[in-house]
């Protein structure tokens, strides 16, 4: 297993309230910058980004996804911005400071989302620049028909420093739940998927982070 620690944690405020559906000369706005600003401070130190992955021989198949059924191989992945994240925004609803805690929340998905793109970089590298490996785009469970029981799998596949780190609940959730299991099939001679994530197969069709993969 392969760890990755050095990920940006810069995030787009104006997207982040488009997710929202925060807009500038709207009621409230300065609150709403203000508010962001002083979570701001608060959230570089909440969020500690970490990746994982590890190459192994497909098992997985077209039992997985029916794209999974000719590479030789797969790479597990994992990441997660850790516990303390959530907890805060939790104890925010909590305190009844929910726009706090949704705005927290957002600001998270954010950079979950844009870590994992960066992520993708550092893979490609080893996997496809250093040891020939083509990959597939991603694959989630959750998306595409994939069953969410694979959450459980992807985390059994890195080693066991991540059962101190990462739990899968009864329902097949992530806690931390601000982590991403995904894999990508790989073999010698595959072509290399230039995009981490193809948004036009996503199930998520109102997620505010879509970009265009054309």
């Amino acid at each position: 297993m392969k760890a990755f620690f050095d990920f940006e944690t810069n995030i787009d405020r104006q997207q982040i309230f488009r997710s929202l559906n925060l807009y500038e000369g709207s009621a409230h706005y300065d609150y709403y910058l203000d508010v962001y600003e002083e979570l701001l401070l608060e959230f570089g130190q909440l969020v500690k980004p970490e990746g994982y992955y590890q190459l192994k021989t497909n098992a997985l198949g077209k039992d997985f996804h029916l794209d999974l059924e000719s590479p030789t191989h797969v790479v597990f992945c994992l990441i997660t911005l850790g516990d303390a994240i959530s907890k805060r925004s939790t104890e925010m609803f909590k305190d009844n400071d929910s726009f706090k805690g949704l705005l927290l929340d957002a600001m998270a998905n954010q950079l979950l989302f844009d870590s994992s793109e960066l992520f993708y970089h550092c893979i490609r590298e080893d996997i496809h620049l250093k040891m020939g490996f083509g990959l597939t785009r991603r694959y989630s469970p959750g998306d595409e028909g994939i069953c969410l029981t694979y959450q459980k799998e992807i985390l059994d596949s890195l080693n066991d420093v991540m059962v101190q780190k990462i739990e899968v609940t009864k329902k097949y959730m992530y806690k931390p739940s601000k982590t991403l299991g995904y894999v990508y099939g790989a073999g010698q001679g595959l072509e290399c998927s230039l995009n981490d994530h193809d948004c036009s197969r996503c199930q998520q069709t109102s997620c505010n982070f879509q970009k265009s993969t054309n």
